[in-house]
């Protein structure tokens, strides 16, 4: 029997639409600012189609998210940032109300509270006002979650499946897994539905089929791409490298550590992974002692996600926080599931869960606040630190990072000074080269110091330092040759 929400009355349904606001607005603000490498570098991929649809099957870099790729491309070279994160900004605001329709069946309690976290919860604002594919991933999956969900199982429900991950496999490939699981969630759910094992099976290839289908065709595209001269395809090249937890735990301590407000930067390698797995998988295990409608559904995002994202990184060295989001993306309703539960466990319960919950949000926003200080990085302060003094000819710069520097200088140089000359010496860290300007860029702003020697008694003096805070950006420093030597 299909599970009915209760009708909303005209208040809830305003407290719906101001925290629907409070999410846009949230992303609004977080899209203020510059563009950042990895934007930058979807962006240099846009101007190089010769068509809006190549992106989505003739251009295989890890950077290129196809739908977002697309849209950059119908917006222009020229426009202004805001207007590149447009489609994440009405993604992730979209992703709000989302949340707020899959707990209906939960009740409005529970359905207010997920809407609050998933508007404030950090890591979604920060990628839902960016210029990258992972808010729209995000509002796929959900639409995954829904189409698995529902009570009985949709007519069409194969082929609504199959648009919301391919939409989302076009967004970002990351919600190929959490669909994987999902799939495997549907099949446990029609099997307690009263389907016997060889028959829930059946549903499942049923509801895959035509999925696997197109990931073939799409496979196959990509092995036609790689054959052909010139081919746009790019895996790897960024700064990433695992820490001493592996790459696993180091990627999802930095996004467990900004969901819970940034703190910790230099704690112990794992602590943020323990503590994420235990509340999630904590979580999970009571409402399966609570017989949860959907505790199959929280099992597969936060226990078989997770693992199976273990399994890749033994394979694979790429990893990034970001890759987290999809299983991110549905903590709110998780948390929301299990503290409107508690409700009915006695006063000791229902306090701590609400002192818990209001830690939380005042943590996020508080992150956003600290985010809203420095956005992704202020490199039009150090373009114009670089050329506070130049008199004429070209501007000469050395880095260690001479892509990554090249890649957002350049940018920044062509919005803000378009008949600015730039040239990229080596860096006189690895060569005897001297050019009069130097700018590291580094992950750490601990890693910039307020002068440099070298080797042969040269010294760079820092003339200014550009940091951001929270999960994308980069930290430069601005060096200037000095006159008088290293003591």
């Amino acid at each position: 029997m299909t599970r009915r929400a209760a009708p909303l009355r005209p208040a809830q349904w305003a407290l719906a639409a101001a925290l629907v606001f409070a999410g846009s607005w949230l992303r609004i603000r977080g899209a203020q600012g510059e563009m950042w490498l990895d934007e930058v570098w979807s962006l240099n991929i846009a101007k190089d189609l010769t068509a809006w649809h190549q992106a989505l099957w003739a251009v295989f870099n890890d950077n290129s998210h196809p739908l977002n790729t697309t849209y950059l491309h119908l917006v222009g070279p020229d426009a202004e940032p805001w207007a590149y994160r447009l489609l994440s900004i009405l993604a992730g605001t979209a992703g709000v109300a989302a949340v707020g329709l899959l707990m209906r069946r939960s009740g409005a309690a529970a359905m207010f509270l997920a809407m609050l976290l998933a508007a404030t919860l950090f890591p979604l604002v920060n990628f839902g006002s960016e210029a990258r594919g992972y808010a729209l991933m995000a509002l796929c999956a959900y639409a995954v979650f829904a189409i698995v969900d529902a009570d009985p199982p949709a007519r069409k429900a194969r082929w609504a499946f199959t648009a919301a991950v391919v939409l989302g496999a076009w967004s970002h490939l990351t919600i190929i897994p959490i669909a994987a699981v999902l799939a495997l969630a549907y099949g446990m759910r029609r099997r307690q539905a009263g389907r016997g094992w060889f028959d829930a099976l059946g549903d499942v290839v049923r509801l895959t089929a035509p999925t696997a289908g197109f990931l073939s065709l799409y496979i196959l595209a990509f092995l036609y791409t790689i054959r052909r001269p010139g081919a746009m395809v790019e895996f790897g090249g960024t700064t990433l490298h695992c820490g001493p937890g592996g790459c696993f735990v180091t990627a999802l301590d930095a996004m467990a550590r900004f969901c819970s407000g940034g703190f910790g930067e230099s704690a112990v390698p794992g602590i943020f992974t323990a503590a994420f797995l235990a509340l999630t998988w904590g979580c999970v295990t009571y409402l399966y002692r609570e017989k949860h409608a959907r505790r199959h559904l929280y099992a597969a995002v936060f226990v078989g996600a997770p693992l199976l994202f273990l399994a890749m990184t033994q394979v694979s060295t790429q990893h990034a926080a970001r890759y987290f989001l999809g299983i991110v993306a549905f903590l709110p309703l998780l948390l929301a599931e299990v503290v409107t539960a508690l409700r009915y466990r006695g006063r000791i319960p229902r306090l701590t869960a609400g002192i818990a919950v209001l830690a939380l949000v005042t943590a996020n926003l508080w992150a956003f606040s600290q985010f809203q200080k420095t956005g992704r990085g202020d490199y039009a302060a150090a373009l114009a630190t670089l050329t506070a003094d130049r008199q004429t000819g070209p501007l000469i710069v050395g880095t260690d990072m001479e892509w990554q520097l090249q890649t957002v200088l350049n940018h920044t140089a062509r919005r803000l000074g378009p008949d600015l000359e730039i040239r990229y010496a080596p860096s006189p860290l690895k060569t005897v080269a001297r050019p009069p300007w130097l700018v590291l860029v580094k992950r750490k702003p601990w890693n910039l110091p307020a002068d440099l020697c070298l080797d042969d008694g040269a010294r760079y003096e820092r003339k200014s330092l550009h940091v951001y805070w929270g999960m994308s950006g980069t930290h430069w420093g601005v060096y200037r040759l000095s006159d008088a030597g290293c003591p």
